[in-house]
């Protein structure tokens, strides 16, 4: 392609200031400021062949960036471990031996340090890959925590966020909506407003689905269903998306209506039923 050249430039410079990129948002933000290879293309265009590109692009990575960059799992990019003795030794002393450094798919699982973000990284997809969810969500928690203290680039976030769906997801975990209202929450934090609506609208389906079967171990349902469509309209209408905006409203209300009448139909019949109770102790 075109582009390969300027985005792996683009891409070692990222990786002097970054602890690593992951591909997928890389690639996307590369070619929509500086190129004009995805103008006029829709967003599910857009997704198809960035995909596409992804596997071309890490192939190009590891045939000419040897010693710059490093390629993980999962389309993360790091900068390359210098593996020479950086400093100069005097001819009259004998050169010592550089340390023998193993990547890190190398390094056994317990000697993974969890005060280091790069090994928390690796515990990740190790925990997933491994079909640990619940340690992959914990590492993941650490991680997150880690990365905000470090003001790291919302797409590392956002990385270390999607393992973390995928893996609550698998799991079928009754807090996979917290995870999509972080993942929404980060993405309005720079103006992805769609995104964030849709994220928003998957974390409401969550609760409304655990509503629905009378899920007894969330706190408050009701009233964190009704704050997350309202933030679902806010974000849909921050990015001008008026018939998504309008569409979630319908769906808060019709879901309100619903609980409206069930709520009044339980009264009724509590209502009968203590009348019942009335006139048979009236006869006795």
């Amino acid at each position: 392609m075109d582009w390969f050249e300027s985005a792996a430039e683009n891409l070692v410079e990222k990786l002097k200031v970054k602890n690593f990129v992951a591909g997928e948002s890389f690639l996307r933000e590369f070619l929509e400021n500086e190129t004009q290879v995805l103008d006029g293309v829709d967003e599910e265009e857009k997704d198809i062949s960035i995909n596409e590109w992804l596997e071309l692009f890490e192939e190009y990575i590891r045939n000419h960036l040897v010693g710059k960059v490093d390629i993980g799992k999962n389309f993360r990019w790091m900068k390359a471990i210098d593996k020479t003795a950086s400093s100069v030794t005097p001819s009259n002393q004998k050169t010592p031996t550089p340390p023998k450094i193993s990547l890190l798919e190398d390094i056994p699982i317990s000697e993974l340090s969890p005060d280091n973000t790069e090994h928390l990284v690796e515990l990740i997809d190790r925990s997933f890959l491994s079909g640990n969810y619940s340690d992959c969500i914990t590492y993941g928690n650490d991680c997150l925590r880690k990365l905000n203290k470090e003001l790291a680039p919302v797409d590392e976030r956002l990385s270390i966020l999607n393992t973390m769906v995928e893996a609550a997801l698998k799991s079928e975990r009754v807090d996979l909506y917290k995870l999509y209202v972080r993942k929404a929450e980060l993405l309005a934090s720079v103006y992805e407003h769609e995104d964030a609506g849709k994220y928003f609208e998957k974390a409401v389906d969550e609760l409304i689905r655990d509503y629905n079967d009378n899920v007894e171990y969330i706190a408050n349902i009701r009233e964190k269903i009704n704050e997350l469509f309202r933030k679902c309209r806010i974000q849909f209408e921050n990015g001008c998306d008026n018939s998504n905006a309008s569409r979630v409203f319908i769906k808060e209300c019709r879901f309100n209506r619903s609980n409206e009448k069930s709520r009044l139909k339980k009264a009724g019949r509590e209502h009968e039923c203590s009348n019942f109770v009335q006139r048979y102790q009236t006869r006795r």
